[in-house]
C-alpha cells in the first residue's frame, strides 16, 4: 500500500490492486471515500472462482475509487480480447515508476490490448488538494484499438449528504433492475429533478436515507466540477476533471443495496468522470460507433481534481 501525506490530507493507493484509492481524507480525518473493511464475500483473488467475470470483479469490490481502462461498464469481448467490468487497469497490479517524496507517486498498468495507462498522483504541501495527470499511450506502431476511459470514486455519503451540480442534462439508466433501484427507468430531465417509479419528484442531489440503488447519466454536464456536503463534515469536497478526456459522467448511488457484494453496507454516492455512456461496455459502445480510438503510437491525456475547504 503506497502512502502519500502531507500536513493538509493523506492518501492511500493500492498499486497491486488497480492503484486503487483506498483512502482519501485530512489527516486523523474521516474517509471521504466510501469503503468497506471487510473479508466477506469472499474475494475471488483469495481463490473462490465465481465461475463469472462480472461476479468475480465485485467480489473484490470494497468501494473506494477505481480507474475504469480500457473498458468502462460492463465485462465485454471485443475483437476476441475479453475484458472485465471496467477494465483491467481497474484490477491489475500497477508498475511503480518512481516516487516523489512522500507526496508524489507515478504508475502504469498495461491491458489485455497494446494500451497503457500512466498516472501521476500528486499532493499539494500547501492545501488539502490532491492531483491526477494522466496519459493513455497506443504502445502499437499502427494498430487502431477502441477504448472506454473514466474514474469511479465512490465518495462516503450518510443520509443527508448533498451532491451539487452546475445545471446539466441527465438519463436514468433504463435497464437497471435491481431491487432497490426506485427511479422511473429511461427518465430524462434537468439536473437535480427525477422522478421516481411513481411519478413524485425526486431530487437527484439529496442523499436517500431508504434502500435504494441509481443510476443516472450525465449526457451535458454543464461544467466538469462536482461538490460533496456531508453533514458530519465542516468542509466541501470538490473533485475536477478534464471535459475533454471525459465529456460525460455517470452517477451511481448505492444507499444500503441489499444485493451482492455489498449487502446493505455500503453508503456511497459515485460521480464518475467518463468518456462513453451508457455503462452497457466497450463493445455495446464500439457497435454504436461511439467508442474512441487511439490510432498506433497515439496519446491522449487527462487530470483530475480533489480538494476539501472549509467553506460551505
Amino acid at each position: 500500500m503506497i502512502r502519500l501525506a502531507t500536513a493538509h490530507l493523506e492518501v492511500e493507493v493500492d498499486e497491486g490492486r488497480g492503484a486503487e484509492i483506498v483512502r482519501l481524507g485530512r489527516p486523523g480525518g474521516p474517509n471521504r471515500l466510501a469503503r468497506i473493511d471487510s473479508d466477506w464475500p469472499l474475494r475471488a483473488g483469495a481463490g473462490g472462482s465465481y465461475h463469472s467475470a462480472d461476479l468475480e470483479w465485485l467480489s473484490e469490490h470494497r468501494g473506494g475509487w477505481q480507474e475504469m481502462f480500457p473498458n468502462a461498464g460492463a465485462g465485454c469481448t471485443v475483437n476476441g480480447i475479453p475484458h472485465p467490468v471496467h477494465g483491467e487497469a481497474s484490477m491489475a497490479p500497477w508498475e511503480v515508476l518512481e516516487r516523489s517524496g512522500g507526496f508524489g507517486v507515478t504508475l502504469r498498468s498495461h491491458t489485455h490490448t497494446p494500451l497503457a495507462v500512466t498516472r501521476k498522483m500528486f499532493l499539494d504541501p500547501d492545501r488539502p488538494r490532491l492531483e491526477l495527470s494522466e496519459e493513455i499511450h497506443n504502445l502499437s506502431d499502427d494498430l487502431e484499438v477502441p477504448y472506454a476511459w473514466g474514474h469511479h470514486p465512490a465518495f462516503a455519503a450518510p443520509p443527508g449528504t448533498r451532491l451539487e451540480l452546475a445545471g446539466a442534462r441527465f438519463e436514468v439508466d433504463p435497464a437497471l433492475d435491481v431491487p432497490e433501484a426506485d427511479l422511473r427507468p429511461g427518465c430524462r430531465g434537468d439536473w437535480p429533478w427525477a422522478e421516481d417509479r411513481g411519478g413524485a419528484p425526486v431530487d437527484l442531489g439529496s442523499m436517500p436515507d431508504h434502500p435504494a440503488e441509481r443510476v443516472v447519466y450525465l449526457t451535458g454536464p454543464a461544467e466538469a466540477r462536482v461538490h460533496v456536503l456531508r453533514p458530519d463534515t465542516g468542509d466541501r469536497l470538490t473533485m475536477e476533471w478534464c471535459a475533454e478526456a471525459f465529456p460525460y459522467a455517470w452517477l451511481w448511488i448505492n444507499s444500503g443495496a441489499a444485493r451482492f457484494p455489498w449487502f446493505g453496507r455500503l453508503r456511497a454516492m459515485a460521480l464518475e468522470p467518463v468518456n462513453v455512456w451508457p455503462a452497457d461496455g466497450l463493445a455495446a459502445a464500439v457497435e454504436r460507433g461511439r467508442a474512441p480510438v487511439l490510432a498506433g503510437g497515439e496519446s491522449r491525456r487527462g487530470w483530475l481534481t480533489v480538494s476539501l475547504s472549509e467553506d460551505r
